[in-house]
């Protein structure tokens, strides 16, 4: 009985300290959050910024200076940044914010990036809802009638990055990090989708990573326009992985789907198969994401994507080594076209020897003869025009090809021009037509030509 006494009055004592210190740390959070809100912010950069007064005044506002409790901050030309106990506050040109407290700020028009990554985070006033950034986060708040919010990262994975909550409503919605979520005035939050990237100066000097990794991707889309090899090849090799294709992405652009499915290759799915990644792809892809958050959320980096593509296209090369006769792979890019061959004869003719006499001249309606004619002496060949082709021509195959690789070289045949023994060769590359668009910007944010900070 003393033993079980002991063993019980142990377990007390360890909740009581468990309880204990839980208040400890709630207090302790408590406490940092007030300290908080009896900081001062300071107008870090913004030269061009206009204060104005909670009483009414108007002035230039000074970069180094503190931000009145009730003062509104209206960004120029340059845009500005509020600094609050490390926490930034990135105003774009043409955006006024007004400062309740070291906590507290209200967003009017325009757009600010909430920058909490080493510092607590705040509550942001919108006239569509009230957005709190949490700690270590990165959020995106774009203001006016329909009122966005984007998570660019967060500072715990475990925990959202945002919480939304319409003006006059209880109900938040959690934003996770690489979603946004949108509301408008008088409404309540939609669904949360995939974050679109504007991909302007602010985002790229704050989250660089993520900025670069969407350029990059569709660096690689562009690539793959039109009838070009690499796009060849990748739609040849999607059409072998994911059969249904032409079902769950009949009407997408063909750049659409061979970029998608480059990047469901290069994801690390555990326990997906491809098909799964391509589906989760385009998804996340016909939602809105942007390609850099499409592949952040299926862990794909953009390394991977590059080096799937390579290793696609490494085939239609490799393949020629099973020809009857070895030869050397060619570039793929550039290589000169292969000699016409000799149009057939119908009946064997003797071959003239080299010193042979030249046969007498034909008479004329005259009856004379003319003098004999020199021999003309044989045109000297014309080099031919630089080919860039589509694809390369490969001979006859005959080893054994099967499964991708097969179905990367009926591909790769289809492509190339095989026109009749007198057509031109090509010259040039074929037009290569325009880019199909990524999805549209949920909103019109009119950000062009904004400063890097």
């Amino acid at each position: 009985m003393l033993g079980q006494q002991g063993r019980g009055g142990t377990g007390v004592i360890a909740v009581a300290a468990l309880a204990s210190i839980v208040l400890l740390s709630a207090v302790g959070v408590a406490a940092f959050r007030s300290d908080t809100a009896g900081a001062q912010t300071v107008l870090l950069r913004g030269s061009d910024a206009i204060l104005t007064l909670a009483g009414g005044e108007r002035r230039a506002a000074v970069e180094g200076e503190p931000v009145p409790v009730g003062a509104t901050v209206l960004a120029g030309r340059g845009g500005a940044v509020l600094a609050t106990a490390q926490r930034e506050v990135h105003l774009y040109p043409a955006t006024d914010v007004t400062v309740l407290d070291g906590l507290r700020q209200v967003l009017g028009a325009g757009s600010v990036i909430i920058d909490a990554s080493a510092a607590p985070g705040m509550d942001l006033a919108t006239t569509a809802a009230a957005v709190t950034a949490r700690d270590g986060a990165l959020v995106r708040v774009d203001g006016g009638p329909l009122t966005r919010v984007g998570v660019l990262r967060t500072g715990d994975a475990d925990q959202s990055g945002a919480e939304v909550r319409a003006t006059g409503r209880r109900a938040p919605t959690q934003v996770e990090q690489y979603y946004q979520v949108q509301v408008a005035n008088g409404g309540l939050p939609g669904s949360t989708t995939p974050l679109l990237l504007t991909g302007d100066d602010y985002e790229l000097a704050l989250a660089r990573d993520l900025v670069l990794a969407d350029r990059m991707l569709n660096d690689i889309g562009r690539r793959l326009v039109g009838t070009g090899i690499e796009g060849g090849v990748v739609l040849a090799a999607l059409r072998t992985a994911v059969p249904n294709v032409g079902v769950t992405a009949a009407n997408s652009p063909d750049t659409e789907r061979a970029l998608g499915y480059l990047v469901a290759t290069a994801a690390r799915a555990a326990g997906r198969s491809e098909a799964e990644r391509f589906d989760r792809v385009r998804e996340l892809r016909s939602a809105g994401g942007s390609w850099g958050v499409v592949a952040a959320l299926v862990d794909a980096t953009v390394d991977e994507v590059g080096a799937r593509l390579e290793q696609l296209l490494a085939p239609s090369a490799l393949v020629l080594a099973v020809q009857q006769e070895p030869v050397p792979a060619p570039n793929l890019f550039s290589f000169d076209p292969p000699a016409a061959a000799p149009p057939p004869q119908s009946t064997p003719q003797a071959s003239v020897p080299p010193a042979a006499t030249a046969p007498a001249p034909a008479p004329t309606r005259g009856g004379t003869s003319s003098p004999p004619r020199a021999p003309r002496p044989a045109p000297a060949p014309v080099p031919a025009a630089p080919r860039v082709p589509d694809a390369p021509v490969v001979g006859p195959v005959v080893g054994p090809v099967v499964g991708v690789v097969q179905e990367v070289v009926d591909s790769v045949l289809r492509l190339v021009d095989l026109g009749g023994a007198g057509d031109a060769p090509t010259n040039g590359p074929a037009p290569v037509p325009a880019p199909s668009p990524s999805p549209s910007p949920l909103l019109d944010l009119n950000l062009t030509d904004l400063p890097l900070l």
